[in-house]
């Protein structure tokens, strides 16, 4: 309140946010007081954020709303033990020992118990990977509505606001949404950093795939920023959105490994996909994230660009269209030969299951690609094919992952 009162709103707000990044990062929010020095340990216990840290900890690690032991755990750290009784019986002499114990040590008493299979982790990568498929959708709601420029600025929506303003209409709201939705997803990533963190040693996987989603997203928002002080530069939103196309990739590489399909969690217990699958997996994979990269040259020679001011790149429209239908015609016959190959394994074979989900996805955006291309590429089916876009980013990948990072070779299981 005393800041607010005595300097101007902007630095309120930066100062305010720096001292919630100081108090997260060093005041028991994201490490626990025990992960600090001894000296640095006993000031950690003595701020409520330490309490707060262990609450969070404790409902989002364990799934129990530890509020007593936590403000227990607070009032250790402050308060001296109880006094002596002169009549003291087991149960004072047990409380005693509990406060010393508390006051010496609180980190020792509100232990972090944490594994790579907890919901809360599952949860939360799955919200990483649907979050990272909605952020390129509304990438391209931002694009096709000519909101690119919807907040003229960076990091601000305008000089004098960082949100949007009414007089900035519909388009400010788009792109403003827009650039919240990174912060929704830095949340994300951070939350699961931190439910990692005891992790880190013994599942280094799930804990860099978490780290690198952290971040590579503020790395994303400066892009962003580039992408909206050039003027739309086509080439700039290119990168804008490969950036976002990476994200995803690695979001669908977390949900496999927090679920214990593949890497250190996946079994042990079934033989490895043959050569061939495996063989066939990576040119599926490769003819995806080609087409997906081929896909942005459509997108810059057309006419969707964010705004109508905005340069567009200097290529020849149909030349680009039937390099970007290549990589696809492969990808078509690679995931049908991959069905016709693994169908005699069952239906609850996970690579067959692979192969499906592959295959259907690939004609669905096959279908609309063409669709759009033949009528005039319409504002809907752009839309439409930016969700298949993130849909076969995240197939291929899971295509991949099972087929190279799962199950022992023949030899090993013998």
């Amino acid at each position: 309140m005393l800041i607010a009162g005595t300097v101007r709103p902007e630095a309120t707000l930066a100062i305010t946010n720096l001292g919630w990044i100081l108090f997260a990062a060093v005041g028991g929010i994201v490490l626990p007081a025990g992960k600090f020095s001894s000296a640095l340990e006993a000031y950690v216990q003595w701020l409520p954020s330490g309490a707060l840290g262990n609450l969070m900890r404790a409902a989002l690690i364990e799934s129990r709303l530890d509020v007593w032991g936590s403000l227990f755990c607070w009032r250790g750290a402050w308060l001296p033990p109880l006094p002596p009784s002169n009549g003291s019986n087991g149960i004072e002499r047990r409380h005693r020992s509990e406060s010393k114990q508390y006051r010496s040590s609180p980190a020792q008493l509100c232990p972090e118990i944490a594994h790579d299979h907890h919901p809360a982790i599952k949860r939360l990568s799955i919200a990483s990977l649907i979050g990272q498929g909605i952020l390129i959708i509304s990438g391209g709601v931002v694009r096709v509505t000519g909101s690119g420029l919807g907040c003229p600025t960076w990091p601000k929506c305008t000089a004098e606001s960082l949100t949007n303003t009414p007089a900035m209409g519909i388009h400010g709201v788009i792109e403003f949404v827009n650039r919240t939705l990174t912060f929704g997803l830095a949340a994300v990533a951070l939350v699961l950093l931190i439910l990692l963190w005891n992790l880190r040693r013994e599942r280094k996987d799930l804990f860099w795939l978490a780290f690198g989603l952290l971040a590579v997203i503020p790395a994303q928002a400066i892009i962003g920023g580039i992408t909206v002080l050039s003027g739309l530069n086509p080439y700039v939103v290119s990168l804008h959105f490969l950036v976002s196309a990476a994200l995803v990739v690695v979001s669908m590489l977390m949900v496999n490994r927090t679920y214990g399909r593949t890497g250190a969690s996946g079994p042990n217990d079934v033989p490895r996909a043959k050569p061939l699958i495996r063989q066939l997996s990576v040119i599926a994979a490769v003819a995806s994230y080609l087409a997906v990269v081929l896909g942005t040259l459509v997108t810059g020679s057309g006419p969707h660009s964010g705004d109508a001011t905005s340069p567009r790149m200097e290529l020849d429209g149909y030349f680009v269209t039937r390099m970007h239908a290549v990589p696809v015609y492969v990808l078509v016959a690679t995931a049908l030969l991959l069905v016709i190959l693994l169908w005699r394994n069952g239906k609850g074979d996970i690579l067959r299951n692979a192969s499906l989900i592959l295959f259907v996805s690939v004609l669905f955006q096959g279908v609309i690609g063409y669709w759009q291309y033949f009528t005039g590429i319409p504002i809907l089916l752009v839309v439409v094919h930016m969700f298949g876009a993130s849909l076969m980013l995240s197939v291929a990948t899971n295509m991949i992952d099972v087929a190279l990072c799962r199950g022992k070779d023949q030899v090993q299981l013998k």
